[in-house]
């Protein structure tokens, strides 16, 4: 028998009985810790250029993957194909990143990742605006 709708990084106790109509078994339990996941993908982040700055905002995941989310990782791309990390920091509340020194005119593409205790989860679509 399989339980659906559990929620990550929960333990949960099971009692089992069997029957077969005259008879009852004596009450058996078990015990079990669902697993936890990488956090989901955040939203796509909002891009705001400035004078050789760039800020990027985004939203959280809606899925912690059972953990807290402990820091964000930010990627920078100028091609929308190779990817630089910028940083793996911050915390859950800091959903705010301002890339500076940026060449003006330039096309720049960014995504970012949630971190938990887990791993590292997906990367958001990513979004690009001209460095002002």
């Amino acid at each position: 028998y399989t339980i659906t709708g559990l929620t990550k990084h929960t333990s949960y106790t099971v009692y089992l009985v069997a029957t077969n109509g005259t008879l009852t078994s004596p009450l058996a339990n078990g015990s079990a810790t669902t697993a936890s996941t990488v956090a989901g993908t955040p939203a796509k982040p909002v891009l705001t250029a400035g004078v050789k700055k760039i800020t990027v905002k985004w939203a959280a995941p809606a899925d912690n993957g059972g953990r807290t989310i402990t820091a964000y990782r930010i990627q920078r791309s100028t091609n929308g194909t190779t990817w630089t990390t910028l940083t793996s920091a911050g915390s859950a509340a800091t959903r705010t990143y301002v890339a500076t020194g940026l060449t003006t005119g330039t096309k720049y593409y960014f995504r970012v990742a949630a971190i938990n205790s887990v791993g590292v989860g997906a990367f958001s679509a990513a979004n690009s605006v001209k460095a002002g």
